[in-house]
């Protein structure tokens, strides 16, 4: 005997997206901005490869536009999720909302370790930069402090001459 799901408690609401043929494609169109967002992803990382720093912020803004229309895509599957009830739709159905759901995760759990690797390679390259400005710094400092005394000012090292 088929499963007929009961519609008493089963109510539609007209503002969200009701069958899971739409929530379905709700997460195709994440998935495919989310493979935008990967793209994105690894033009910055190909960008640092090549030590072109004028790509990255063009790669920064193609990620952000892109969470922008990610978010806008949260919130209606939000919404399908409160208005799909899964125990009242069949099995198939039942299947086809946690397939796309884990194909999500998927993808996420991939563009995590992308974007772990992309800020470890900025970060690496930051605590470079920093290294080099400070040993900048100290050489700097190092070259005014065993200058001739020309001025009022008074010996900056206990090895200057007192004349």
């Amino acid at each position: 005997m088929m499963h007929t799901p009961n519609n008493s408690r089963c109510g539609k609401d007209l503002a969200a997206p009701s069958s899971p043929d739409e929530f379905c494609n709700l997460t195709e169109q994440k998935a495919g901005l989310l493979g935008k967002y990967s793209e994105a992803t690894h033009e910055i990382n190909s960008a640092l490869d090549e030590e072109d720093f004028s790509k990255v912020p063009v790669g920064i803004k193609k990620r952000r536009e892109v969470i922008k229309r990610v978010n806008i895509l949260d919130k209606k599957i939000e919404q399908a999720m409160f208005v799909l009830r899964m125990d009242c739709l069949s099995e198939k159905d039942q299947e086809r909302v946690e397939e796309s759901i884990k194909h999500i995760e998927e993808i996420v759990s991939l563009l995590i370790a992308d974007e772990q690797k992309c800020l470890s390679r900025v970060r690496a390259r930051y605590d470079a930069a920093k290294s080099g400005i400070l040993d900048m710094q100290e050489k700097r400092k190092m070259s005014r402090g065993y200058r001739f005394n020309n001025g009022p000012r008074a010996a900056r090292f206990v090895d200057s001459q007192v004349g």
